[in-house]
């Protein structure tokens, strides 16, 4: 049977347009290596529609026009013709035929130079980890590859990836994810986050009502007491229904009776059911309120106990109201701050004498402060100079300084300047005294020296670092000491006091004295003294005898 010239032109049409093809579409023409045997082309086409078709041939060959093979694939509509010169250039058409044998006219003509895929070089591995350098936290470490929390530690090596607080594997073991910051997160709905249920040894997925301890009982001072300035608080013992449950913390609030100010709100891990509020915190003749409550370990919190009212005792220990213990008062007309001004005729410095040195305490360039209510200055007593007590000073050269501000705000920074009749010993350094806890803390980062280290600034923040009162509140209580540590080459023993009490019947504590003698030798501030006491002897007896011969 003959092929129509209308079959021939759609067998062409056919051939031209699945040709075309091959030059666009990946399912038309693949290159493929092959290795030792040289270079395959594979073909795919569309198929024809003619009822009689028998099959297909290529035709190819090294020149235009010129083919100089020929294979009769059948009828199929895809194939790979192999053993082709890697690198030549081959020109490529097909034919259709039907069962009587007639062939259609030549497909319009593909031309395709065989080439194997270009090796591509495998990515850079430095450490051979399997993982390329671009996608490796530590290209050199065939330990470590990624590093989640950024915190330069490997996610191997890091035993909390991103960083939470809970460690990985107690993660892993909860349902966590170790690698996603989950601290907050709270799946089982108890109102304890993650971080917390870590803390406290529970499941972060199962629900647990956290026990809470019973209402704490006030002991004292209850009914109105009279009390000090620096009263004990005491409670009732510590009971939570859950037995595993112990005491971990108590906050102790006081308040003015006549306003409800909150003067102050410590939560102490040491004070749990007695408290000494510390100096300075109430003033004398005020009635006061004050309440507590209990933490146990789980994190459950008391209710608040019944408030209490108490009132503080009228002081004669500063009977002029000047913010200054009247036996600690120094001479008016002392001016340590050199400004021309007597400092008794200022209000933005206050002075002490403790017989041996002259401390003041200026507010007159400070940002931020309203008002210098008091100052005083104390010898510590064995207790608190012991070396047991957490990071007691060796020695302390001025004494236990106290004193009271108020900033305009809640919350403020400020800044005071002391100056020293005596240069503060080198090396030294300032040293905050915490009295509920017992403890001493380097206080160096926020103060800074004049150049003859007599002039001290010193950095202060409402309610923040040093502090005593715990709480924004507009006031700060900072208690502080100049002293050496043991670790000082200073000669300690030349700090320490010569236990010289003052004993006067109205005096409010133990006054400063002067400064032991260094290695048995008179201090340069005595041999000053007693060469002054001698000059003045001197005098008085060259009068005396110029006085009696006038006489005569």
């Amino acid at each position: 049977m003959n092929i129509k010239t209308k079959r021939l032109q759609s067998t062409k049409y056919a051939l031209l347009k699945i040709f075309f093809l091959l030059a666009t579409l990946i399912s038309v023409l693949l290159l493929m290596p092959l290795g030792i045997y040289g270079a395959e082309l594979s073909l795919a086409w569309d198929a024809n529609s003619e009822p009689d078709l028998a099959g297909y041939k290529i035709y190819y060959g090294i020149a235009s026009g010129d083919y100089s093979h020929s294979i009769d694939v059948g009828n199929i509509t895809e194939y790979t013709v192999v053993d082709l010169d890697d690198g030549g250039t081959y020109y490529l058409a097909a034919t259709a035929y039907d069962r009587d044998g007639n062939e259609s006219d030549y497909s319009e003509e593909l031309v395709h130079t065989c080439r194997n895929p270009k090796p591509i070089s495998p990515p850079e591995d430095s450490d051979g980890d399997g993982v390329p350098d671009d996608q490796d936290d530590f290209p050199f470490d065939p330990n470590e590859t990624t590093d989640t929390d950024g915190d330069g530690l490997g996610n191997n090596a890091d035993l909390d990836d991103d960083n939470d607080g809970m460690p990985d594997i107690w993660e892993i073991q909860h349902g966590l994810d170790p690698l996603i910051d989950d601290a907050s997160g709270d799946p089982d709905g108890d109102g304890i986050n993650n971080l917390n249920e870590y803390l406290m040894g529970t499941d972060p997925k199962t629900f647990e009502d956290p026990s809470q301890p019973d209402t704490p009982v006030i002991l004292a001072p209850s009914d109105e007491e009279i009390v000090s300035q620096t009263p004990e608080l005491r409670t009732d013992v510590f009971y939570d229904p859950d037995p595993d449950s112990r005491h971990a913390g108590s906050q102790w609030q006081i308040f003015r009776a006549d306003d409800d100010f909150c003067v102050y709100d410590i939560t102490s891990e040491s004070a749990l059911t007695s408290l000494t509020v510390p100096k300075l915190i109430l003033e004398a003749d005020v009635d006061y309120i004050w309440r507590v409550r209990f933490f146990n370990d789980r994190g459950g919190i008391s209710d608040w106990s019944a408030d209490a009212a108490f009132t503080t005792d009228f002081s004669d220990c500063d009977l002029d109201g000047n913010g200054v213990p009247d036996h600690q008062e120094a001479d008016p007309t002392l001016d340590l701050d050199q400004d021309g001004i007597m400092d008794g005729d200022q209000d933005d410095i206050k002075c002490i004498d403790t017989g041996h040195l002259q401390l003041g305490l200026s507010i007159r360039d400070a940002d931020n402060l309203d008002s210098l209510i008091s100052l005083e200055i104390e010898d510590p007593d064995d207790e608190i100079l012991s070396l047991e007590v957490t990071g007691a000073p060796a020695a302390i050269q001025f004494g236990l300084l106290s004193f009271k501000l108020r900033v305009d705000a809640p919350g403020d920074d400020t800044m005071v300047t002391i100056y020293l009749s005596r240069a503060a010993a080198d090396p030294g350094k300032w040293y905050k005294y915490d009295p509920v806890s017992a403890e001493w803390v380097d206080y160096s980062a926020y103060i800074t020296f004049g150049i003859d280290r007599k002039v001290v600034y010193l950095s202060l923040r409402d309610g923040g670092f040093g502090d005593a009162d715990g709480i924004e509140n507009g006031i700060i209580v900072d208690p502080l000491a100049f002293g050496t540590d043991a670790e000082s080459s200073a000669d300690s023993r030349a700090l320490e006091f010569d236990g010289h009490n003052n004993s006067s019947g109205n005096a409010c504590f133990i006054s400063t004295a002067a400064c032991r003698p260094e290695n048995g030798q008179l201090s340069k501030l005595m041999w000053r003294e007693i060469l002054a006491l001698g000059f003045s002897t001197f005098l008085v007896l060259v009068l005396t005898v110029c006085f009696i011969r006038l006489q005569n």
